[in-house]
């Protein structure tokens, strides 16, 4: 945070810190805390990463429209086709 003891109480005070006084310590909610750029980088980042990660395991149409248990798009199961005959000669 690079703050010493005595500004920490004293943004606690001024409000400019949000905190609650637990068994006579204060406690500071992380989330509450200020972030470095190293830290909102972080962030940045790991947002990024889901984003992509959301993007390339979203099913596609075509996808959405397999039948259930193909491990390809617009494969029919064998199953389904073993009953019919053999159109190569």
């Amino acid at each position: 945070m690079g703050k010493t003891r005595r500004q920490v109480p004293y943004l606690i005070q001024n409000g400019q810190l949000t905190a609650r006084k637990v068994s006579g310590l204060w406690v500071i909610d992380s989330a509450d805390l200020p972030l470095s750029d190293g830290q909102r980088q972080a962030l940045a980042r790991d947002a990024a990463i889901q984003a992509v990660c959301k993007l390339l395991l979203t099913p596609t149409p075509a996808e959405r429209l397999a039948e259930p248990g193909t491990d390809r798009p617009g494969i029919v199961s064998e199953k389904r086709n073993a009953t019919r005959p053999d159109p190569t000669p």
